[in-house]
């Protein structure tokens, strides 16, 4: 049995190979017959789930494997998305999105970092974080190590 990587396909070449395995499928089964070979008629859009092991009501919830991501899949990632790069924001504890700054942690140029209350839109020294491929790698470790 050959290994498929489905994301290398697109809609109309999966269909395609569907159709292709219905084929090969029928043809075996013809074999089988002829053979007189008996073998399970399943149909799996009929198959109900008998058991809770075969079914994870919580899917949405399920942590993923944070120990890799590679640069293709971070532009995999990155290109489902479009607006700007040239500023991203990040959600803060109590909820709310903050546009980050790539002065926010230098108590030089940072006026926050002195307790003083402005808008960084407002700041002289606000230099705003490019979003990019490693940015968002850069994230996902740190998000989730």
């Amino acid at each position: 049995m050959t290994e498929v990587n489905i994301e290398a396909y697109d809609v109309d070449s999966l269909r395609k190979m569907v159709r292709i395995l219905e084929y090969e499928n029928r043809l075996l089964k013809d074999k089988l017959k002829k053979a007189s070979i008996p073998y399970d008629e399943v149909n799996p859009f009929e198959e109900k789930i008998e058991n809770a092991e075969e079914y994870d009501p919580d899917q949405g919830e399920r942590i993923v494997n944070p120990s890799f991501i590679s640069e293709e899949m971070a532009i995999r990632f990155f290109s489902m998305f479009w607006g700007r790069e040239d500023v991203y924001a990040r959600r803060g504890k109590n909820g709310g999105y903050f546009p980050q700054c790539d002065n926010r942690w230098n108590d030089r140029l940072c006026p926050k970092q002195r307790k003083e209350k402005v808008f960084c839109d407002e700041c002289e020294n606000t230099k705003w974080t490019r979003l990019d491929v490693k940015k968002i790698i850069a994230q996902w470790y740190q998000t989730f190590s």
